[in-house]
């Protein structure tokens, strides 16, 4: 029963999604928000779909998934909490903190990989 509620209220995200997105193309997904929800109505349908036909997928990849769908949903509560004056400036603040900090994680993600590269070519001997 969980699964089905939890599949109509994907559809019903899915159908807000395309209502907005064909009345409001140009601005609507220049915003970064409008991926968030529509990974979120991936993720959700297909966990939904999955739950309701164990077959699917198997039950590790299952919870990896919800995993994901869980760091989302928080993700969009956090956005959501912007509406709240008192908590707006620093729901702010960490978000332009982590624009910032985006491309200084880029480049340790590169160096990071190249360090592991070197040490596995290293082991090879």
């Amino acid at each position: 029963m969980a699964a089905i509620l939890n599949l109509a209220c994907t559809i019903y995200s899915l159908g807000l999604v395309l209502y907005v997105g064909r009345y409001a193309r140009k601005t609507y997904f220049k915003s970064p928000w409008a991926y968030f929800e529509m990974l979120y109505i991936v993720l959700n349908g297909t966990i939904s779909l999955s739950q309701m036909n164990h077959a699917l997928m198997a039950m590790s990849t299952m919870r990896m998934l919800e995993s994901f769908l869980s760091i989302i949903i928080v993700v969009k509560l956090v956005y959501f909490m912007q509406l709240i004056d008192e908590v707006a400036p620093i729901v702010n603040t960490i978000f332009l903190i982590f624009k910032d900090i985006l491309w200084f994680v880029l480049i340790v993600l590169v160096f990071l990989f190249a360090l592991a590269n070197s040490f596995y070519l290293i082991g090879q001997t």
